[in-house]
Formats: structure tokens, C-alpha cells, sequence
């Protein structure tokens, strides 16, 4: 294993007085110097597979120059053993921030700051995320590092590329569309809005859908595509997304569609610029306004940004439709470093992260001032997958929410409203909520309740779907018993 290796090269050095690696031709004097590059200190979805590619094709080739080695930890980490010969010599233990004030000539400045540069983005404190030892000055830590990685036992990282997305898979996909039936490649989601609560039981909330989003399943399209995972390649995801959209205007916009949809919160379409200005989005307004149903469009930020004509005349179309135009996929990092409130959407959708919770106090406030100058009430908190996120969001003014959490608080309230629910499990009921085909929500006996999301609620259509909050729907106290399944299951 790489881990007993590491720590038996380490114990070589310190016999050989921190002078020699043992690979390769060793250069006199110097010592030898150990670099780790803790991975398994970043929080999901990072490690990314391109970070464990480039940090070690960046060690390797420090490791070729100064007769060293690279060695790659069962628990993420990268480490790098070579000689300090010729290199800026750093002192006891040095971290990221001491190291990259140092010498620009010097290895450990020059390497940490690539490093630093690969993880900027999925890293909120660099400070712990590389160690430098010198073997000579500073081995204690560094042997108690590697005897931890020799001691531990878990479960190996996984492989550095995961299924691309060929451009066969393309082909694949091209095929799927026109053959399968559309509904079983789609999913939806609801957003809902919540009261500010009194005190911060579950209870105490009121909760009001606002719309419910549809868009293609990436699981479903994975699924079927020989498991190459049909998001990898965005670019490429981009170019097939143009059929996807059109397809899926030509379903809703068909009048059994739009039935029903009636009497549910109003529907938000995923959808890319091309598809907004195509033939196929005026058929869609047109069938909208012809069935008197409301509906919602959302735009990523990756897409606006890459043709902001497209994006301009792609706006002007939503709004002379009567539609909300909301801006999908904005990260923290988004409204930290650019200002996305200023395409003017109806609504921004903000993506939850954990390092939310963790952000330093400058970007704390920055974000904040974010929050502020978008409006709090015009962003909806997307990816809301545990009770942390909801407590952030209320914290800072936000109401709206979707997500894994909005989806068990909402089928709690259905299992709990519903006379039929003696025979559902809150999992079914949840899966059945997303779904949009017959097959998906196959073992339901109240359908129009999954449509509307809660019980007894008086929806109405008119009005705008960007403000559709109407009466709400106090959960009641005897959700307590499910709270915990429902925080499970999100």
C-alpha cells in the first residue's frame, strides 16, 4: 500500500539523516523535504476528479526533477517526498499562507501556489489544506502523519475519471428522445415558500408551493445511456440540451398537459436560450394562454453569460409571454465575484452549499450585502437538502426553498392530509411527488393531491408565478413523529 511505503520511505530518510528519498540519483546535502496535500480535509462533491489528476501530475513532476516520489492515500491525500537541494528551505511545519509568502523562487512557494490556484474554488480555508516538513527540522509530525495513514483502513477514493460523455452518447441520446416516452425522462421538483416560524420547530411553519420545476432527469438519461453520465461534458450536455428542450415544450404544451397541471402551482421549465426563441416556446405560450394556465421559465447562469444578446432577446420573449424568467444555477461564488442580479430575472436561484455555514467573516458579510442587493424576496435557496440549509437561508431573509428537504417536508404533509395513505410509505410518497409519468407514480390513489403538492390548499392560477404565495397551510403538530423520517430521507 501506498500508506506503508510513505512511512517506510520517511523512516529511511531519518536513518540516513534526512538526506536521501531512495529513488533515483541523490543529490549531496539539502535534506529532504515532505509535502502533503490533504484532500480528504475538502467537503463533497470535492474532491473533484480533475483535482486528484492535476495535483498529481503537478507532484510527479516536481518528484522527476528532485529525485523524489508522489504517493496517493486510500483516504485522498497526496504526498510528496524529495530532495530540498537548491530549494527554498521553509520553516517548522509551514501551512499554506506561511509558505506562499516565502521566496517565489523557492519550490514550496511556486507549489503552493498551483496548488492553492486547482482547490481555490472548493476550499474554504487554504490554511489547512498543505502541509510542509522538513525532515531535517521538523520530523515528528510528519512520522505521526504517515504512522496514521499506515494505521487507518478505509475505503479507497474512486478512480480519477469517472464515465465521460462520449460524443456517441450524444447519438445515443438523440435516439432515446425520439423513442421513449417523454415523461419517463422527466422529473419535477417544488419550490415552495415558508413563514418566518416562531420558534424553529417544523411545525410551526406555514408552507406555500410556488412552482413546480420540470426538467429532464440527468439519472434517468444516465440510466439509459450505458451509464456514461450524461451531465459530464457541459458543453457537449449543452448541444443536446437544444433537442431535450424542444421535446419537452412540444409535451407540455399539449393540452392533457396543461389539464393537468390545473388546479397545481405553476409549472418552471429548465430550458437553454435556443429553445426560448425557437417556434416551439411561442406554440408553448400560446397553448398557456389558450388553457389560462401560468408558467415560469428558468435560464442557468452559465447559459446568460455565454451570449448575452441571446440572453437580452431570450428575456424579452419570456416577459411579452407572461412568464417569470428565473436565473438557475448561481453558486455563492457567483454573487461573491459577479453581480447576477443585474440580468434582471424575476427570481435568481441561489445553489445551498455547506461552506455557507463555514464562510469567512469578510465573505459573510459580503454575502449578506449580496442578499440585500438581489432582495431576499426574489431568491429561491435551491439543493436544500438538510434543516441547516433552511436555517440559513431564514436567517438572512430568504423564504423560498426547494430541494431533498422540501420534498420530505412536503410528502409528510401529504401523508399526513391524505385518506389513502394508510397504504403508502413517506419514501413512496416523496419518489411519487417527482414524478411525472404514469410508471413513476404507479400505487398512488390520490394523484391530484401529488399535483398540488399539500392538501387542502386553495391554488389559484391567476397571477404572476413569480408571486404565487396564496393561503397558507400551517403543518400540523402531528408531523412531529414523521419529522425525523423526513430529515432521513432528505
Amino acid at each position: 500500500m501506498a500508506a506503508d511505503q510513505f512511512l517506510e520511505a520517511v523512516r529511511r530518510a531519518l536513518r540516513h539523516g534526512a538526506t536521501q528519498v531512495g529513488v533515483g540519483p541523490q543529490p549531496a546535502g539539502g535534506g529532504i523535504v515532505a509535502l502533503v496535500l490533504h484532500l480528504s480535509s475538502l467537503r463533497p462533491p470535492a474532491p473533484r476528479p480533475h483535482h486528484r489528476r492535476v495535483a498529481r501530475v503537478i507532484l510527479q513532476d516536481v518528484a522527476a526533477r528532485h529525485a523524489g516520489q508522489v504517493f496517493a492515500f486510500a483516504n485522498g491525500d497526496i504526498a510528496l517526498l524529495c530532495e530540498a537541494s537548491g530549494l527554498h528551505e521553509t520553516g517548522r511545519g509551514q501551512t499554506v499562507r506561511e509558505a506562499s509568502a516565502g521566496d517565489p523562487a523557492g519550490l514550496p512557494s511556486l507549489l503552493v501556489a498551483a496548488l492553492t490556484r486547482l482547490l481555490r474554488i472548493d476550499t474554504i480555508d487554504p490554511a489547512g489544506l498543505i502541509s510542509v516538513w522538513p525532515l531535517g527540522t521538523d520530523h515528528a509530525p510528519l512520522l505521526a502523519y504517515a504512522t496514521a495513514r499506515a494505521e487507518e483502513r478505509v475505503v479507497a477514493p474512486p478512480p480519477d475519471d469517472e464515465p465521460a460523455m462520449h460524443p456517441g452518447v450524444a447519438d445515443e441520446i438523440g435516439t432515446l428522445i425520439g423513442k421513449a416516452h417523454i415523461h419517463d425522462l422527466m422529473q419535477r421538483q417544488t419550490a415552495v415558500a415558508l413563514r418566518p416560524p416562531r420558534d424553529r420547530a417544523l411545525q410551526d411553519r406555514a408552507i406555500r408551493p410556488i412552482f413546480c420545476e420540470v426538467a429532464f432527469s440527468i439519472a434517468a438519461l444516465t440510466a439509459r445511456t450505458g451509464g456514461a453520465h450524461a451531465g459530464s461534458d457541459p458543453f457537449l450536455f449543452r448541444h443536446i440540451a437544444a433537442q431535450l428542450d424542444r421535446r419537452m415544450l412540444d409535451f407540455v404544451a399539449d393540452q392533457q398537459g396543461l389539464a393537468a397541471a390545473r388546479g397545481a402551482p405553476p409549472l418552471h421549465l429548465n430550458l437553454t436560450l435556443g429553445a426560448i426563441l425557437s417556434p416551439s416556446f411561442a406554440a408553448f405560450a400560446a397553448a398557456c394562454r389558450a388553457a389560462g394556465a401560468t408558467a415560469g421559465v428558468e435560464v442557468s447562469l452559465i447559459e446568460a453569460s455565454a451570449d448575452s444578446r441571446a440572453f437580452a432577446a431570450a428575456r424579452t420573449a419570456v416577459m411579452r409571454a407572461g412568464m417569470a424568467l428565473a436565473l438557475d444555477g448561481v453558486s455563492h461564488l457567483a454573487m461573491l465575484l459577479a453581480a447576477p442580479w443585474l440580468l434582471e430575472t424575476d427570481l435568481l436561484k441561489l445553489d445551498w452549499s455547506p461552506r455557507l455555514e463555514d464562510l469567512p467573516d469578510s465573505d459573510r458579510r459580503d454575502m449578506a450585502a449580496a442578499i440585500q442587493a438581489t432582495g431576499a424576496h426574489r431568491i429561491v435557496l435551491q439543493r436544500a437538502g438538510s434543516e441547516a440549509a433552511i436555517q440559513w437561508g431564514l436567517a438572512l431573509g430568504i423564504r423560498r426553498f426547494q430541494g431533498r428537504h422540501i420534498d420530505a417536508m412536503l410528502g409528510a404533509s401529504r401523508i399526513v392530509g391524505c385518506a389513502l395513505s394508510s397504504a403508502c410509505a413517506l419514501r413512496q410518497c416523496i419518489e411519487r411527488g417527482g414524478a411525472i409519468g404514469p410508471a413513476g407514480r404507479a400505487g398512488c390513489g390520490n394523484p391530484a393531491l401529488l399535483d398540488a403538492a399539500v392538501p387542502s390548499l386553495a391554488w389559484q392560477n391567476a397571477g404572476s408565478p413569480a408571486q404565487p404565495i396564496r393561503r397558507p397551510l400551517p403543518l400540523a403538530p402531528h408531523l412531529t413523529p414523521l419529522r425525523a423520517e423526513a430529515a432521513a430521507l432528505s
